[in-house]
């Protein structure tokens, strides 16, 4: 009896469990389907919501009224000139929430290009800019461009960029369209600036309509100037010879522009070389002592290093000597003297008639060397000498320097200890005379380790 009771006990028990194991069970199955039901409607809600805002996304004109940095320092590469625009633009951004609709804009805010404008603004939503400046009254071709943020990143919720290419004197129209990972528009405006006149810039005075059929690209010419005239500017005109602005310089034209881990670098001043990032700060200058810049510098990326053409000014001579530019440190240290690879062609050299070279001084230009390249080889670049109508090339740059070649047409170096070096021609072309340029141009059509 005892035992058949237990048994209905145990029964009845096993029961209750299973029915609330169904019960818990059932009641998880509608907590997620409930779950689901939210999280699915949430998301097609969201969707729909975000569906609505892009299909919102219509291009806006909106009115701005750029700003002004005022500086008591008057030279623009220097720390505290930049320090003041930092200070004045902090000030500008405290406590106030700049967005598409209601961006900053800045006249030229560190100074290092006359008819920019900073731009600074917010967006919830990640995204990254493209700019396009038009000036149609002043003949202007539109410059369209995807700008670079300050950190790097491509997709970013603060924009703050460096627009470049305004008409100065002209009522510029800046558009500016924002891009999200999936290539949607997140914002699109337009605004209208004219930017102030700079009779600094040289007027043109002739334009020609060339033949050419070929498609130019969306750019700018930059035009570098001249050391026989006093032009410390770099001024920029786009395809149809309109001036799209200057930037400024010290007292030396700049012989290159170089791009150095996404910044711009070039000289500024006869000794001077300033880094520049993509909103137009300076952030760095390097001096390079008791040397002074010609015609060319380079970047070679595997040494971290800026190779330069300098006058010594210790030296009787211009024109003669390479230094190198450590880019990390800063160090200027030099590479070669051309009188030590060519002693006896600087022994004979002599002075031209009058006693002056031709920048009206008295230093001996004996090679005037003028551009140089360097090769795939690392350790190794080519020289182009005006005076000597020569190109040579010079090995182990790092180690020990030495000439391995020397291509020339005439009879400079017969009778010398060089004439071992010159190269055969071979063929029936024009020799070289007098060149400035000189590139090296690496064809899949050569054998391994010729060039052009």
């Amino acid at each position: 009896m005892e035992d058949n009771m237990m048994k209905t006990v145990k029964e009845i028990v096993k029961r209750e469990r299973q029915k609330r194991r169904r019960r818990v069970g059932i009641m998880i199955v509608l907590i997620a389907l409930c779950a689901a039901a939210i999280f699915f409607g949430t998301k097609a809600y969201h969707n729909y919501k975000e569906e609505e805002f892009f299909k919102s996304v219509k291009e806006k004109e909106i009115k701005v009224t750029p700003k002004s940095i005022t500086h008591k320092q008057t030279d623009i590469f220097t720390q505290s000139y930049q320090k003041e625009t930092d200070d004045q633009l902090k000030a500008l951004k405290k406590d106030k929430n700049y967005t598409f609709n209601k961006p900053l804009i800045v006249w030229n805010a560190y100074g290092t290009y006359t008819t920019s404008l900073y731009y600074y603004a917010k967006n919830d939503r990640a995204s990254y800019a493209v700019c396009t400046v038009e000036a149609s009254e002043a003949g202007a071709s539109p410059y369209k461009r995807t700008l670079k943020s300050v950190s790097g990143k491509k997709y970013v919720t603060t924009h703050e960029y460096q627009i470049k290419g305004l008409v100065p004197g002209a009522k510029n129209k800046i558009t500016m369209q924002f891009f999200n990972e999936d290539g949607r528009a997140v914002g699109k405006t337009h605004f209208y600036v004219t930017a102030p006149k700079d009779d600094v810039i040289p007027a043109i005075l002739k334009k020609n309509t060339g033949t050419s059929k070929a498609k130019m690209s969306d750019g700018l010419f930059c035009l570098f100037g001249h050391d026989k005239v006093d032009v410390s500017n770099i001024y920029l005109y786009d395809n149809n010879g309109v001036s799209r602005g200057r930037m400024p310089l010290n007292k030396y034209r700049t012989d290159r522009f170089l791009f150095i881990k996404g910044q711009l670098v070039y000289s500024y001043d006869y000794n001077k070389i300033a880094f520049t990032n993509c909103i137009g700060k300076v952030t760095r200058t390097i001096d390079i002592g008791n040397y002074q810049f010609h015609h060319d510098f380079r970047y070679d990326k595997k040494h971290d290093k800026i190779i330069c053409l300098v006058n010594n000014l210790d030296k009787d001579t211009i024109e003669d000597t390479i230094v190198q530019v450590d880019v990390k440190t800063g160090k200027t240290s030099m590479i070669f003297d051309c009188e030590k690879i060519l002693p006896l062609m600087r022994k004979l050299a002599i002075q031209r008639k009058g006693g002056r070279n031709t920048y009206g001084g008295t230093e001996l230009d004996w090679i005037h060397i003028n551009s140089f390249d360097f090769l795939d080889d690392g350790n190794s670049l080519v020289l182009s000498s005006r005076e000597q109508s020569s190109i040579l090339k010079i090995k182990n740059i790092y180690t020990k320097p030495e000439l391995d070649y020397v291509i020339h047409r005439g009879t400079i170096y017969n009778g010398t200890d060089i004439a071992k070096y010159q190269l055969k021609r071979e063929g029936d072309f024009v020799a070289n005379a007098g060149q400035h340029t000189i590139t090296v141009e690496y064809d899949d059509s050569l054998p391994e380790g010729q060039y052009f």
